[in-house]
């Protein structure tokens, strides 16, 4: 099994509108929530050797101030994980 590694440099993200708790809640798990949307995308080919990808722009992802910190997390990462999967070469 072909085995792929991720390495994530910096992340800058802004969450407006949520309580301090419910943003560090929403990234705590992000790394196995960014896992999770990665394994769920199709496989394509992939290239050889390292891929550099210098900036991705997830977008806003709009969540009032009651939402859950797990969907917000969720939500962030399935952003970033179409990201890396759409990046062209």
């Amino acid at each position: 099994m072909k085995r792929t590694i991720i390495h994530v440099d910096h992340l800058n993200l802004r969450l407006r509108g949520i309580s301090p708790e419910t943003a560090r809640a929403s990234v705590a798990e992000l790394g196995r929530h960014l896992q999770e949307q990665l394994c769920r995308q199709p496989r394509a080919p992939q290239p050889r050797g390292m891929r550099r990808i210098e900036t991705i722009d997830a977008g806003a992802i709009v969540a009032d101030s009651a939402a859950h910190a797990g969907a917000i997390g969720r939500a962030i990462a399935g952003r970033v994980a179409g990201r890396i999967v759409a990046e062209p070469e």
